[in-house]
This record gives C-alpha cells, sequence and structure tokens, in this order.
C-alpha cells in the first residue's frame, strides 16, 4: 500500500496535477506557421456545425418531414491567452496578419470617391488553418481538431485589473469555414 501510495506522489511530483493547458494550438496561415505555447492558453472554444433543415412537405403531406440542405458554422472558434507581453510572437503575428490582408488607406476620406474605398481586405484564398491538438498528462497526443477556412474576426477587449489576484487574459474570436481531415 505505501508502495502505491510512494509511486503516486513521484507521478504527482514528476508530472503534476495540471501544472498548463493540455492542448496546443497551431495557426497555419498561407506561408507561415504559428503555435501558441500550452503555457499560455487559458481555453478554447471550439465550434461544432450547425445542421439546417427545411421544411419541404408540399409534396408529401408530412407536415412534419424536413430535409437537409446543408452545414452551416454559427459559432465562433474562440481562444483566451494569457495577455502577452509585447515581445510575444503573437503580437507579431497579429501585426503582419493585419498588414497583409488589411488596407486602410486615409480614414478621413469620403467613401465612393476616387478608385480605392477607404477601408478593403484582400481576401485569402483558403483562410488560415487552425489545429487545437489535445494531450494526456504525459504530452502523448490524444487527437487533433482542425478547422480551415478561418478568419480572424476580433480580438475581445482586453481588460487588465488589479482589484482581483486573476491572470489577465486575452480572448481570439475566428470565423470557421469548415473542419478538414489531417
Amino acid at each position: 500500500m505505501s508502495s502505491a501510495i510512494s509511486k503516486f506522489i513521484t507521478e504527482l511530483k514528476r508530472h503534476g496535477i495540471q501544472d498548463q493547458s493540455r492542448f496546443r494550438v497551431k495557426i497555419y496561415g498561407d506561408d507561415t506557421t504559428n503555435e501558441i505555447p500550452p503555457e499560455m492558453i487559458i481555453g478554447v472554444d471550439l465550434p461544432g456545425p450547425k445542421y439546417e433543415f427545411i421544411n419541404c412537405n408540399y409534396w408529401l403531406g408530412n407536415q412534419y418531414f424536413r430535409m437537409p440542405v446543408g452545414v452551416k458554422w454559427e459559432e465562433q472558434l474562440i481562444i483566451q491567452v494569457l495577455t502577452p507581453e509585447l515581445e510575444i510572437g503573437m503580437f507579431n503575428w497579429l501585426e503582419s496578419y493585419t498588414s497583409n490582408f488589411f488596407y486602410q488607406q486615409n480614414t478621413g476620406k469620403y467613401f465612393g470617391r476616387g478608385t480605392i474605398d477607404s477601408f478593403t481586405y484582400q481576401r485569402q484564398n483558403l483562410g488560415l488553418k487552425i489545429e487545437v491538438t489535445v494531450f494526456d498528462k504525459k504530452d502523448i497526443p490524444l487527437g487533433s481538431y482542425n478547422y480551415g477556412g478561418c478568419f480572424l474576426e476580433k480580438i475581445l477587449p482586453t481588460r487588465l485589473q488589479a482589484d482581483k489576484a486573476e491572470p489577465q487574459t486575452t480572448s481570439l474570436s475566428f470565423l470557421v469555414g469548415g473542419m478538414y481531415a489531417n
């Protein structure tokens, strides 16, 4: 009995209860791969597809008959991370993402004057790929969730407050186009 307890204590000392998140997030762009370190991730909200059905009973006579017409992704993929310092690569990735795909001319320019609108988006062909890999306690991969056609929708407001002893967090929200296999 004492040997089992000592093994359990050794296991807790070696691997901890949960010293960091047990998943990793990689964001694939056109030619870059950015990984958010597991120790920075607080939580990830993974969206699921919504299957849309239409009521098409006009020729069947069954008022409850509904036929599937497609799959929509209404929810966003939200990654909640510790608010990074300025040296962390996430801000560098955000700067390159914004400067590569968004173009903002003079904000004081009237709409419709000239050939370029005041705000344009140069869309990537396929969007970003986001891979969320889940690990067990010994860092062995258990599986992954792979999302494609993702576009950064917004960075939820970062609130810095000192009245609570909690980590300061930032949330990234991505629109999702679908899932893909590895």
